[in-house]
């Protein structure tokens, strides 16, 4: 009940070092009005720090 507006969704990942990237996995959350999904990626940034968060296809296209 802690979530009003989106719901957690299932985790996802991308990378595998054959394109350059490290295999990497976000948190994904669903906004229940629009559907959009949203990653929620506390890697980027060091402990303590706030997640990035951004549409889950730009997190997909991200370098």
């Amino acid at each position: 009940g802690l979530l009003k507006y989106h719901t957690v969704a299932e985790p996802v990942a991308r990378g595998f070092f054959l394109d350059g990237r490290y295999p990497h996995a976000t948190a994904v959350v669903t906004d229940t009005r629009s559907k959009q999904r949203w990653s929620i990626d506390s890697w980027p940034n060091a402990n303590a720090e706030p997640p990035v968060i951004m549409p889950l296809k730009d997190w997909f296209a991200e370098r």
